[in-house]
């Protein structure tokens, strides 16, 4: 299951505003989300891949914060965590173009866990182990973990 939890980011995806290329990489993003959604099989590198919080040392992905990345232009990532094995929620989206500048990652790692915080009061998210744990679906393709 996939809950695309803040309904400005499914307003947006579902809008006919912006220019032939944005509509085409709404629509790709759509079908992209459907791959999850159906039960096909992703993998933890070029489909969605859990965030990486360099502010610590070493690097922690404890968070349980995690990038699905559609690979069209324009591109975006659409950030948020799992709420039990084979349930994610999408919680916030920013452009890869605009990750890079000033530490966007970070921000998105903190804005992330913000939201989920605002709605699952004394909840903490579901971060297990392994890939496997995560989603039935997966193929590990990401050894940085």
């Amino acid at each position: 299951m996939l809950t695309v939890e803040r309904s400005d980011i499914h307003a947006w995806l579902y809008d006919d505003a912006g220019d032939e290329e944005t509509l085409e990489a709404k629509g790709h993003a759509r079908g992209h989300f459907g791959q999850f959604v159906r039960g096909e099989p992703v993998d933890d590198c070029d489909f969605m891949k859990r965030v990486q919080d360099r502010r610590l040392l070493p690097w922690s992905i404890l968070h349980g914060v995690w990038a699905i990345s559609p690979r069209f232009r324009p591109q975006y990532r659409y950030f948020g965590l799992f709420v039990t094995r084979d349930w994610f929620v999408v919680l916030n989206k920013d452009s890869r173009d605009l990750l890079e500048q000033s530490d966007g990652w970070h921000a998105q790692i903190d804005r992330s866990l913000d939201l989920w915080h605002e709605l699952f009061p004394g909840q903490l998210p579901f971060v297990p182990d392994s890939l496997h744990e995560f989603m039935r679906n997966a193929e590990k393709c990401d050894d940085s973990w």
